[in-house]
Parts: structure tokens; sequence; C-alpha cells
């Protein structure tokens, strides 16, 4: 499963993310970046 590692995927159906395969940094920064995406557009 070293594929995985190397290729970080993330399934987001309805705005909501389903399954990841990131790393817990990159998931936490994703869902950061997510946060101030709807912030500014609200």
């Amino acid at each position: 499963m070293r594929e995985a590692q190397d290729r970080p995927v993330a399934v987001i159906e309805k705005n909501q993310i389903k399954a990841s395969l990131v790393s817990a940094e990159l998931f936490e920064t994703m869902l950061v970046r997510l946060g101030d995406f709807n912030q500014g557009s609200g």
C-alpha cells in the first residue's frame, strides 16, 4: 500500500470528505483551507 502514500487522495461528496488517504497534517491543512474558502465566499 505504498502507492497510497505517494498519491494523496480524498473523496469529496456534497462538500463532505468521505474518505481520505492523506497524512493527518495535510488533512488538517485541507480543512483549514476549506474553512477559509467557505468564510471568504460567505
